[in-house]
């Protein structure tokens, strides 16, 4: 709810109740353990005490602890307690002072009795903290594993091409920026298309262009991209990962030759350059693109190729899928200096398969 139209309590979050503050406005429903139940349920079921505790505060947690693990945590700090309940220890009165701050808890582990026990939570930091205790059966240590239920990120809506065509200028004020902390940025260019257009005339070298830039945009979308902008006969794409970037690249470099043999007298000779890193999204000229050096490295990793080379660099050589995707193909390694880079990069040369 956008507070333009109405407030809600969600909108101050230190005004909610503890119990509305962890379940329902820091935690997610997308969380999923094995059986697919939402971890934050989960939570709640074993919830056994959860509270606010204000700076200089004690709090008292009465606990029935049963055979298993009594586990504390904060969601606003690393404080943290673990304690082992074990039903063979003798029963009596339980009452453990523990010290909370940011960083830790003193003590933050121990081994208990099953029954009553009281924790008695000081809060040492300057600021409150939120503490809950969760009952974990025996056999469990730890919270479970998760998975997550397919969502659609911000990074993925910015590489769709969907989106873009149907948004391109409405997404973030001029005078802000969207930082986006990694995103594989592709760059393309073509060799010779001034000596092609002296050669064929204007009319027909935009017609060519039309069709080169119809090809490059559909092998993008295929491998989850989306053409940022085209400037003369370069153009600039952002892929949701390094491999899906590389393995456009390769497609591209394949189609082009392909479109070549078909029509060898209009041949068009394409040079690509690939890097990752991060970058802000900006609306510039009523559409929206990216800025920073990683943007400017990519530009100047495909400077550096020439007919028919794919140029990458060594952090998108690096990424997940990407030595496997290239495998078949003779790479090259070398360093290089880029102008505006004061160090020199190393980068991989791509040529044809091996």
């Amino acid at each position: 709810m956008n507070p333009a139209i109405r407030r809600i309590s969600y909108h101050d979050p230190q005004t909610l109740t503890v119990e509305d503050y962890l379940f329902r406005f820091s935690s997610t429903n997308e969380g999923l353990i094995p059986d697919g139940t939402p971890f934050v349920h989960l939570r709640e079921m074993l919830s056994r005490g959860l509270a606010y505790i204000e700076p200089g505060e004690t709090t008292a947690f009465e606990i029935i602890a049963e055979a298993g693990i009594l586990h504390g945590s904060s969601s606003d700090s690393d404080a943290g307690i673990t304690f082992i309940v074990d039903p063979a220890l003798p029963t009596g009165e339980q009452r453990i002072a523990i010290r909370l701050d940011l960083e830790s808890s003193t003590p933050d582990a121990g081994t208990i009795a099953a029954g009553k026990v009281i924790f008695e939570m000081s809060n040492v930091a300057d600021k409150r903290i939120e503490f809950g205790i969760l009952q974990l059966p025996p056999g469990v240590d730890r919270p479970p594993p998760l998975h997550f239920a397919p969502f659609l990120s911000g990074k993925r809506l910015l590489t769709t091409q969907t989106f873009r065509d149907l948004f391109r200028s409405e997404v973030i004020r001029s005078h802000e920026g969207l930082g986006v902390t990694d995103i594989a940025l592709l760059f393309t260019d073509l060799k010779g298309s001034t000596a092609l257009h002296d050669r064929i005339g204007d009319l027909n070298a935009f017609a060519l262009m039309q069709q080169h830039f119809e090809r490059l945009q559909d092998v993008t979308v295929r491998h989850n991209g989306a053409i940022i902008k085209a400037i003369g006969d370069a153009v600039m794409a952002a892929f949701l990962r390094p491999a899906d970037a590389v393995r456009a690249a390769l497609d591209m470099r394949s189609e082009n030759a392909s479109f070549n043999k078909r029509q060898p007298d209009k041949a068009l000779i394409l040079k690509i350059g690939v890097h990752r890193g991060a970058a802000i999204a900006v609306t510039l000229n009523e559409r929206l693109d990216y800025f920073g050096q990683t943007v400017n490295i990519a530009a100047r990793v495909q400077g550096l190729a020439d007919a028919d080379e794919i140029f990458v660099s060594q952090d998108v050589y690096d990424a997940t899928g990407v030595r496997d995707g290239l495998a078949a193909f003779a790479v090259d390694p070398r360093t290089a200096h880029l102008r505006g880079v004061r160090q020199e990069l190393p980068v991989f040369r791509v040529a044809g398969a091996v």
